[in-house]
């Protein structure tokens, strides 16, 4: 069984709704769990992999979001880290 499936299994073992990952931990191409948020805190660039659905990348600092926005696609969810939680 892959780490992720284990994951999987404890997400829905106990009902966890929003899972937060460091750094590209969970990479958007592995999300398949619906109707579970991930926030994904990033340090550095959000570079690739992109957000898919209920995938959002949290900046860690304001400096940093500020220079996101011309690195994003439209289509990427990118949020300072303080406006998820």
């Amino acid at each position: 069984m892959s780490q992720l499936t284990k994951i999987w299994d404890w997400i829905v073992d106990n009902n966890i709704s929003t899972l937060v990952a460091f750094e590209r931990q969970i990479v958007p191409d592995s999300w398949t769990a619906p109707n579970i948020q991930c926030i994904d805190i990033r340090k550095g660039s959000p570079s690739s992999p992109f957000p898919v659905e209920n995938y959002t990348i949290a900046a860690i600092n304001e400096e940093q979001y500020e220079i996101w926005p011309k690195e994003f696609p439209a289509n990427v969810k990118g949020k300072l880290i303080d406006d998820c939680f």
